[in-house]
């Protein structure tokens, strides 16, 4: 990250322009413009402006996309950033910071004096480069904030041990899209959801309304999307903002592990091309990868390819599904993708944020199209009077037989299919909307084994992968020869 020199606000007015080039960029994705705040400040109103302006959109029109931060005095240093006090990327060009209220994707609380941080961050670069302007204006005065609200403990919405559908990827008005968290969570009682992780780019100023939009039929899983230029990543269950600020395998690893110490899950976001993709190298403690991101036929045959790859190395990951719904205000052009569209369906223990979190890093989990219409697919593995589910490992000897077992609800006329590391060793029509079939398979190596339900594919798959309709998506039964461990 680069520094720039900083000057003291004159009359309440701090104004700093300066120009960056491709060459700059390249040296650091994110430039801090540092400013000394005065005591006696009660608000921070920040706006900016830059030159050859487009979206962020990946199919926008050339153009420069600067995002926007700030870093109050207590520190902006990478992972830590004890001073994070907001961000939100492109979307919005003024943001104010107050005692009790903020913009969206801004934290309210103290205006402590000192040096603060603006962060510009150099998404896209044109090579003539970026002229950018950046104005805060200060409000004086006095008084106290209100006291930071504690995080939301949901406790336990139920202690039953059984299937709960959800979703784990969504965005409100503390990213870029309209609609409030009540219109969220309204959507997701209206589709039949139990479990909803919001996941705000790069923020956690929505955590705070959590407790407001409590339900005892919704679980609210706290999450934050962290929205690299290389690649996303979901945090779900985190106490505290994680750092997004990653340029290489090494930074994301530390972000990663920053995470996981905290008691949080990661997931690799839609490793597809127009994901946007995962750049990033090899990772290593990484729960899951959301292998099914919106709509089936948005390039998600290669997300699944990249998690079959990683299984394939040996790896233990879950797959998961998350919709990345915008959620649209009222009145307001709708998300182009609907809330549980795909759903996530996790066994758990019992329906709170731990019960969820565990049996989404147990495996136990299935993705399936949608939460009213989409059919349900369970999985499991036989062998010498144990059974066990999608996710847990299943011990043979070297030759033996084991038994897999598919009950498909809701896929009358789709087929379901049988997935190994050397590709599909199985496939059959569903006849009926209440389906079971089973199939033995020879257990020659450690492996795993996965199920599929598929709409009849019009070409052959092996030639043509992108011709693969999915309905519904398991996670694997993983098998270990005794004596050895995959």
């Amino acid at each position: 990250m680069a520094f720039l020199g900083f000057d003291s606000p004159q009359d309440g007015l701090w104004v700093c322009e300066g120009f960056v080039s491709p060459e700059d960029k390249s040296e650091s994705d994110y430039v801090l413009l540092p400013l000394e705040v005065p005591e006696g400040v009660i608000r921070l109103d920040v706006s900016y402006e830059y030159s050859d302006e487009t979206s962020a959109d990946l199919w926008a029109s050339p153009g420069n996309v600067v995002d926007l931060g700030v870093f109050d005095s207590r520190g902006a240093e990478f992972v830590h950033g004890r001073g994070f006090r907001g961000t939100s990327g492109s979307s919005r060009h003024q943001v104010s910071i107050g005692l009790d209220d903020a913009t969206p994707g801004y934290l309210p609380g103290p205006i402590y004096p000192g040096v603060w941080n603006v962060m510009l961050g150099l998404y896209r670069i044109v090579p003539q480069g970026c002229h950018y302007k950046v104005t805060v204006r200060f409000t004086p005065g006095d008084g106290d904030p209100m006291p930071v609200p504690e995080l939301h403990d949901a406790g336990v919405l139920c202690d039953q041990a059984r299937w709960y559908p959800g979703d784990l990827h969504c965005h409100t008005h503390h990213s870029e899209a309209s609609g409030s968290m009540e219109d969220l969570v309204r959507a997701a009682h209206e589709r039949g959801l139990e479990f909803l992780a919001i996941t705000e780019h790069n923020t956690v100023s929505h955590l705070a309304e959590y407790a407001g939009c409590a339900s005892p039929s919704l679980l609210l899983i706290p999450g934050e999307e962290i929205t690299t230029y290389y690649g996303h990543l979901n945090a779900w269950g985190i106490t505290h903002w994680h750092d997004f600020r990653a340029r290489d395998a090494e930074e994301m690893q530390r972000i990663i592990d920053h995470c996981r110490a905290a008691g949080a899950v990661t997931s690799i976001n839609h490793p597809k091309d127009k994901g946007p993709s995962w750049r990033f190298g090899p990772l290593a403690r990484y729960d899951c990868i959301e292998a099914w991101q919106a709509y089936w036929f948005a390039g998600n045959y290669q997300s699944l390819s990249f998690w079959d790859e990683r299984l394939r190395q040996g790896r233990r990951v879950t797959a998961v599904g998350g919709s990345d719904c915008h959620q649209a205000a009222p009145g307001k052009d709708p998300s182009p993708v609907v809330l549980g569209a795909p759903t996530t369906w996790v066994y758990a223990e019992e329906l709170s944020v731990r019960g969820i979190l565990d049996g989404i890093r147990a495996g136990h989990v299935f993705v399936s199209s949608d939460p009213i219409s989409g059919p349900r697919l369970n999985v499991a593995a036989h062998h010498g009077g144990r059974r066990v589910m999608a996710g847990d490992e299943i011990s043979v000897p070297e030759g033996a037989e084991v038994t897999l077992s598919v009950e498909v609800s809701g896929g009358e006329g789709m087929m379901v299919r049988l997935v190994t590391g050397i590709g599909e060793i199985a496939r059959t029509e569903i006849e009926r909307n209440d389906f079971a079939f089973s199939h033995t398979l020879s257990v020659n190596g450690p492996g795993y084994v996965r199920a599929e339900v598929i709409a009849p594919p019009e070409a052959d798959l092996r030639a043509q992968p992108d011709a693969l309709w999915v309905e519904a998506l398991s996670n694997p039964v993983y098998l270990d020869i005794t004596g050895r461990s995959v």
